[in-house]
């Protein structure tokens, strides 16, 4: 029989919730790109010769293989092909052209309000895919980091504007919303002092995204499992949220 297991795929390589002793993929940061080696490596030895024939997978990617870009609503697209361009024009005036290649998908689930859009290489996903199909496995989705957090604890963002944080690997994501729809969705490198710069880190973003509601409310979820506990920051309302590994949630 097959357990059911929660897992991430990023920079530091395959972690599941059950496991104990997994060492991470070390190396420099080189981008999405060299990434993905390690990563998949790190995956291939966690699987070993193991195969589980009818299997399915469900895998969050660290947010350091993915582009993010809020899209605003825009009634005058005519179906999704169009819509399609309109993503691809987005991300391309953001990062590049080659990002306007990826493999885009957008939420869907906000009606006519701005919404969260993300981009991944499809040669990476294919490798991916290509790699637990070799073991009998079924890549059932793949999911950014961010946009999971987002699915997971969008029920208590229960404020008019706010930030919603996830930290994890040296990566700290961020999104605000304001009046339920998203303004920004963006990513930083950062080191074990973030906590200590986070105040003047989102006072920052603060100002770049002049929102018309004061966003005091700030969730964090810290999935990196290091001692510290949540900042202290005045003039902020910040609440913790609990890391998906540590609810022992299944995929």
């Amino acid at each position: 029989m097959v357990r059911r297991r929660r897992a991430r795929l990023g920079l530091r390589g395959w972690q599941r919730s059950d496991s104990v002793g997994l060492a991470p993929c070390e190396g420099p940061d080189r981008g999405a790109g060299a990434a993905w080696p390690a990563a998949l490596d790190g995956l291939l030895q966690q699987l070993g010769q193991a195969r589980a024939p009818g299997a399915r997978a469900r895998v969050v990617l660290s947010d350091s293989m993915v582009r993010y870009a809020v899209v605003p609503w825009n009634p005058a697209l005519a179906g999704v092909e169009e819509e399609a361009v309109f993503l691809r024009h987005r991300f391309g005036q953001l990062y590049d052209a080659g990002t306007a290649e990826w493999d885009i998908r957008v939420d869907r689930q906000h009606g006519e309000r701005a919404r969260i859009a993300s981009a991944v290489d499809p040669a990476q996903l294919a490798a991916l895919g290509e790699l637990l199909r070799a073991r009998g496995i079924r890549l059932r989705s793949v999911v950014p980091a961010l946009a999971d957090t987002v699915g997971r604890h969008l029920s208590r963002l229960k404020e008019p504007a706010g930030w919603l944080l996830y930290h994890d690997a040296g990566l700290l994501s961020m999104a605000r919303w304001e009046d339920g729809a998203w303004m920004c969705a963006r990513s930083f490198r950062v080191d074990h002092r973030w906590r200590a710069v986070l105040p003047a880190l989102l006072a920052r973003e603060e100002c770049l995204h002049d929102g018309q509601r004061e966003a005091a409310a700030v969730y964090i979820e810290d999935a990196s499992g290091a001692a510290g506990g949540m900042p202290e920051m005045q003039g902020w309302r910040v609440q913790e949220l609990r890391a998906a590994e540590r609810a022992g949630e299944g995929a």
